[in-house]
Parts: C-alpha cells; sequence; structure tokens
C-alpha cells in the first residue's frame, strides 16, 4: 500500500476557502466607487434648494394679493338713522364700504347669515360691529379695526363733553357766589339761579363698542386655512 506524506512545504501552498471572493469583491466595490460622480452630494444639495425656491415663488404668487390688496366696496350693512350713517361713510376710507340699509339688529345678522353681506355696523347708544370670521377672515380683521377707531373717537367725543360738563359746572358755582344775583330779598337759594343744576360730569357713561363674531371659524381652524 503506497503511503504519500504530506510536507509543510506543501500544505501551505494549499489556497485558503473564501479569500479569492473577498479579493474580487472589494475590487469590484473599488471600480463602482470610481465610476461614481464627484460632484454627486452638492448636484442633490443644489436640487432641494432649486425645488424648495419654486416651491416658496408658487406660495408667495398666492399669498401676495391677500397681502397687499385694499379692501374696496364690501357690502356691509348699517343699522341708525341717516345722519350717524352719513358721517360714517365720511370718516370711512374712500371706496372702501358699500353700505346696505337695515332696520333692525336681527335682521342685518339673518343678511350675513345668508351672505348678502361681511358685517354689520350697529350705530346709536349702544354701538356694536358684527363681524363673520368664517365668511373672510381679512375682513373681520378690518371691521375690528374699524372697532378701535370707533372706539377712539367715541372716548374722544366723551372727554370733550366732560370738559363742557366741568366749564358748566365752574360758570354755575360763580355766578351763585355773588351775591343777590338772581334771588330776592328775603328768599335766599331761590330763583332762576337757583333752579338751575350744574350737570354732574362724572356721571357721563361712556358707549364702549362690542365686537360680535357672528359666524366664527371652527375650533380646529383658527385661522382659517
Amino acid at each position: 500500500m503506497a503511503t504519500r506524506i504530506l510536507r509543510s512545504s506543501e500544505s501551505t501552498s494549499l489556497p485558503t476557502a473564501g479569500r479569492g471572493d473577498d479579493d474580487t469583491s472589494d475590487r469590484l466595490s473599488a471600480e463602482a466607487d470610481s465610476r461614481l460622480p464627484e460632484h454627486s452630494i452638492g448636484r442633490a444639495i443644489g436640487i432641494a434648494v432649486f425645488a424648495a425656491a419654486i416651491v416658496s415663488l408658487i406660495l408667495l404668487a398666492f399669498s401676495w394679493p391677500t397681502v397687499t390688496s385694499d379692501p374696496k366696496d364690501l357690502p356691509i350693512a348699517a343699522v341708525g338713522d341717516q345722519e350717524q350713517i352719513d358721517e360714517l361713510t365720511e370718516n370711512a376710507p374712500d371706496g372702501m364700504l358699500d353700505l346696505k340699509d337695515a332696520d333692525t339688529r336681527a335682521e342685518a345678522e339673518t343678511m350675513i347669515r345668508d351672505r348678502d353681506v361681511y358685517g354689520t355696523l350697529v350705530l346709536g347708544n349702544e354701538p356694536e360691529i358684527l363681524v363673520s370670521s368664517a365668511a373672510s377672515p381679512a375682513v373681520a380683521q378690518q371691521l375690528r379695526a374699524m372697532a378701535s377707531t370707533m372706539q377712539q373717537q367715541i372716548d374722544k367725543q366723551a372727554i370733550s363733553g366732560m370738559q363742557h360738563g366741568l366749564e358748566q359746572m365752574q360758570d354755575a358755582l360763580k355766578a351763585a357766589s355773588q351775591p343777590g344775583a338772581g334771588t330776592q330779598p328775603g328768599q335766599p337759594g331761590e330763583g332762576p339761579q337757583a333752579d338751575r343744576q350744574p350737570a354732574d360730569a362724572s356721571a357721563i357713561e361712556v358707549p364702549q363698542v362690542e365686537v360680535t363674531d357672528v359666524v366664527p371659524l371652527y375650533d380646529d381652524d383658527s385661522t382659517g386655512a
């Protein structure tokens, strides 16, 4: 029986299992990496920035008219006498309002719900502005700003009335302090001056302009987006 003795030199010449496969895989990966563009990351970033700029321009094109446009000929109902309506028209910006007459507040509120008008100006001793944020948040904001302007005018008139009342009180006190002014001898405190009571300036009640949102936005969409 023939026997073959394996020498150490022959054992070292045997190939290691899987070694050639690893070398081939590394070589293929290196060749694939060498074929990739050098500026692929920069190009991807540039495309992303360009796409974001296009989207921003589109959004700006839609939102720009809303931001820059001024309200013109807004259909608004007015409740009050003709003198008050004429005064309101003179103080409002030129061409902003297209006033519609309404006899009562209830009628004006119905006009808002039927989308005939955007809001209502209730004039008189209890001023109020009815708005509809659901119809147009922008118009509702304009009407709220008008309410602030109306309140400033009312406060100014109230201050002027208080000053006039104080002047009347001072004149009445000065006239009453003069001896014999409008009184008969032996009858102190009687006469025309005694019957005239000075106006109490502190009793003036200043009306407050109320703002009521008749048709508000939904709770989950407070901005109307």
